[in-house]
C-alpha cells in the first residue's frame, strides 16, 4: 500500500478532478476480518462525505478526496514546520526554499509551497528533484567531507564544499 501511495503522491494533479486512485487491494484482507468492507466503506464515506469506491478488491479514491484527506493535513504541517524554520535568527532573510526529494515531484505540493509564502522567497525545484537526493548520498558517500552542513533530522541543508587544493586555494578563506 505504501509503494501505490508513493507513486499516487508524485502523479496527483490540481487539475484532474475526475482521476481516481486504486490503492490496495483488499481481497485478502476483506476475507481475514470477516466484515463486508463495502459497508465499511460505505458508512466512512457517509460519516466523513467522501466518495471511496470499492472494486475488484481496491479501493478507489478520488483525486478531491485524496487531496481533502490525504495531501491537505500534511500540506497544512509542511507550512507549520517551514514557518517555525523560518523564524529562527539564523535563517533571517531567508531568499530561497529549496524542494528536493521524490514528494518535490509533486504538482500540488509545488504549487501549495509556491503559495504559501512570502514572494520574496523564491521556490527552487529541481528538474529532477529525487536525483538530487541521490546525487548527495553518492557525494556524502565518497567523501564525507564534502557535505559542509546538514541540518537533521527533519529538514536538511545541504552545502557541497569544494576539497582545499595548497597552492590553488586562498589559506585565509
Amino acid at each position: 500500500m505504501l509503494d501505490q501511495f508513493e507513486v499516487a503522491k508524485r502523479v496527483i494533479k490540481m487539475d484532474d478532478p475526475d482521476t481516481a486512485f486504486k490503492l490496495i487491494n483488499l481481497g485478502a484482507i476483506q476475507s481475514d476480518c470477516g466484515r463486508n468492507l463495502q459497508e465499511a466503506i460505505t458508512k466512512w464515506n457517509s460519516d466523513h462525505g467522501t466518495n471511496f469506491g470499492f472494486s475488484k478488491g481496491h479501493i478507489k479514491i478520488s483525486n478531491l478526496d485524496m487531496r481533502r484527506l490525504f495531501f491537505q493535513p500534511l500540506f497544512d504541517k509542511i507550512k507549520d514546520h517551514v514557518d517555525q524554520l523560518l523564524l529562527r535568527k539564523e535563517l533571517e532573510g531567508c531568499k530561497f526554499i529549496f524542494l528536493v526529494g521524490g514528494f518535490a515531484q509533486c504538482d500540488l505540493l509545488q504549487r501549495f509551497v509556491e503559495k504559501s509564502f512570502d514572494a520574496s522567497i523564491r521556490v527552487c525545484i529541481p528538474a529532477r528533484p529525487g536525483f538530487s537526493i541521490l546525487c548527495g548520498a553518492v557525494y556524502y558517500g565518497f567523501d564525507p567531507a564534502s557535505i559542509s552542513s546538514r541540518i537533521a533530522p527533519v529538514t536538511l541543508g545541504v552545502n557541497k564544499a569544494a576539497r582545499f587544493i595548497n597552492g590553488v586555494h586562498d589559506p585565509n578563506k
